[in-house]
């Protein structure tokens, strides 16, 4: 997959703007989530190169102080993993202060992403998510990496280069980027391609936890013979979001074809939607031992299932910091 300069360029007609304070009735998990924390927040929205309409929430301290992002030195945006959004990132307030929170109070100006597909991030310029659900949810990290990130990426930067009244963040020439999980496999992608064209001018580095570039799945031949009637019963059942808000239309033909395990996952794991083609590159990935591009043909034989590397090894521009757990069993570093 190549990108041109062209298309890269194409992407600052992109729209965004910033919502205001009567807007927030329209985040109630969000802000159910955070004002656990006494914190306050402002919701903005940009459109990617292909349609896809994406929130962003930049917290504003605590309810009823001056936003601390007036004299910021950095900027930060922060991406959440597969089947995760913005709430994500604040669980109960028992159990500490979220990583979010102690950037802002540590200086920082803290954006908070959500990918294409999730609770806040839903809208198409186009499509509908169920009325074209085969379009709108085929997508994986690498249109994450590709589309979503800079979009956003240069929504603030647009939005920081403003003038102001008052003092504003000194360095908004690139900004700090921290991924977890998906969040970080869509960097690593997105660095493989436009490095050169896009991130080594928008971000001045990209902190990864748990990358996850290879699943850990079943591989060789028992693995692609799972894969295989996971795939026949998606398209059998036309399930191309999983945990969607048609979710339990589609549940009963999930349990009957795909198994309790998942169609009770939404219980286990709190999941936003999820796209079909998302984990399916996941499980490409695991199976086969590469971090490689997705294959449409999977199915079709052998010599269909290797396609070319995610070349990572180009990456030489934008500082990377991976941080990885010993114990992690479903994306282990190798």
């Amino acid at each position: 997959m190549k990108f041109s300069a062209l298309t890269v360029a194409a992407g600052m007609a992109y729209q965004a703007y910033a919502a205001g304070p009567h807007e927030h009735e329209a985040y109630p998990t969000f802000g159910d989530a955070i004002y656990q924390f006494e914190y306050d927040w402002e919701p903005y929205t940009t459109t990617t190169d292909d349609g896809y309409i994406l929130t962003l929430f930049r917290l504003q301290g605590l309810i009823g102080h001056r936003p601390i992002h007036r004299s910021a030195m950095q900027s930060v945006l922060i991406m959440p993993g597969i089947g995760m959004s913005a709430d994500s990132w604040f669980p109960s307030p028992e159990f500490g202060t979220p990583m979010p929170i102690q950037l802002y109070e540590a200086g920082y100006d803290v954006w908070l992403g959500n990918n294409r597909g999730t609770t806040h991030s839903q809208g198409h310029q186009k499509l509908s998510m169920h009325e074209d659900a085969e379009h709108y949810w085929d997508w994986s990290f690498a249109e994450l990496g590709t589309y979503d990130l800079p979009a956003m990426i240069r929504h603030i930067k647009y939005t920081i280069d403003q003038p102001v009244a008052e003092p504003h963040i000194e360095y908004t020439d690139k900004i700090i980027y921290i991924g977890y999980d998906q969040g970080a496999t869509s960097m690593l992608y997105g660095l493989s391609y436009l490095e050169d064209d896009f991130y080594a001018n928008f971000v001045r580095g990209a902190i990864l936890l748990a990358p996850c570039a290879k699943m850990n799945v079943l591989g060789g031949t028992m693995g692609y013979n799972y894969y295989n009637e996971l795939d026949g019963n998606i398209k059998m059942i036309g399930l191309h979001g999983l945990l969607g808000h048609n979710w339990e239309y589609f549940k009963p033909d999930v349990c009957a074809h795909l198994g309790r395990s998942w169609c009770e996952q939404h219980h286990v794991w709190k999941t936003e939607a999820i796209s079909s083609k998302a984990l399916q590159h996941y499980f490409q990935n695991g199976i086969e031992d590469r971090f490689q591009e997705f294959s449409t043909e999977y199915t079709a034989g052998s010599e269909r299932r290797i396609t070319s590397d995610i070349p990572i090894s180009t990456i030489d521009k934008v500082p990377i910091a991976i941080f990885y757990g010993d114990q992690d069993i479903v994306c282990p570093i190798d």
